[in-house]
């Protein structure tokens, strides 16, 4: 079955003949969306990590401007907007990661589940909270 659609609110960013790739804003922020079956091939693939599929994930993230990068393929982020203003960031490591290098643009206000030293985050298990203030 081919379902033809029109785009009539989102920016198109790119497509080709099988897939697009669109923004549109909700709220007060933004949904991207790509109808690629990239979950799908992701896992399906035995050992998927270990390809360079995640370059997709990291140019996707490259163009968005996030206050915290988790620089592992290994590990999955996501923010939450506090009460206080804050970012509630949860990371979860995917892999054997016991440690992994944060960089961004972020000031520390708490932890738990791990210990931070010079920017490198050291997982208690598989995952770790982080409050951050962005600068």
């Amino acid at each position: 079955v081919n379902l033809e659609t029109t785009c009539s609110s989102a920016n198109v960013i790119a497509k080709d003949s099988d897939n697009v790739y669109t923004v549109n804003k909700y709220g007060k922020g933004e949904v991207h969306f790509i109808n690629a079956d990239i979950e799908n091939y992701y896992s399906d693939i035995i050992n998927a990590h270990d390809s360079d599929l995640y370059l997709v994930y990291k140019n996707f993230f490259a163009l968005l401007s996030l206050p915290l990068y988790v620089n592992s393929k290994y590990c999955a982020v996501t923010f939450h907007t506090l009460n206080n203003g804050n970012k509630g960031v949860f990371i979860t490591s995917l892999g054997e990661e016991k440690e992994v290098e944060l960089t961004g643009n972020f000031e520390i206000k708490d932890v738990k589940f791990a210990t931070i030293k010079d920017r490198k985050l050291t997982f208690d298990s598989c995952f770790a909270y982080l409050e951050i203030a962005i600068k």
